[in-house]
């Protein structure tokens, strides 16, 4: 899969959670709102469009549905920036996110996404999960 086609369905969907698809003139780009969390990481910032974005991208691109729970992670004072994500088959029931490392068993995949570069890379990492399962 492009980055760039990528990057438009991740605009898109970011569009619609948003909800500035109905608004052209306060219209702000995916990539600008993680540029601004990555700079401000206020508490009252609306962090969770960044998980969704994220999933709904996964689910567009490969056109199924799928379990999510998502975390935002966050230090002593504010977000890392930081995201864990488990993302079940609901056709096999299957943690697509499940993993041995060093012997121990972690059913969740965790990614920073600061910019559009770490966006897209956690989508491929999750349609590759999503091809190899």
């Amino acid at each position: 899969m492009q980055r760039e086609e990528i990057i438009t369905v991740l605009e898109q969907v970011f569009a619609e959670i948003s909800g500035a698809e109905y608004d052209d003139d306060e219209r702000e780009t995916f990539a600008a709102f993680l540029e601004s969390f990555a700079k401000h990481r206020d508490p009252d910032f609306p962090v969770y469009w960044i998980p969704y974005t994220i999933e709904e991208t996964v689910e567009a691109l490969t056109g199924r549905k799928f379990g999510w729970h998502e975390d935002v992670l966050r230090d002593e004072w504010s977000y890392s920036g930081e995201f864990s994500f488990i993302c079940v088959d609901p056709e096999t029931l299957r943690c697509l996110t499940a993993e041995r490392i060093n012997g121990n068993c972690t059913v969740s995949v965790v990614f920073p996404i600061l910019s559009i570069d770490d966006a897209v890379q956690a989508v491929e990492y999750l349609l590759q999960l999503v091809q190899q399962a």
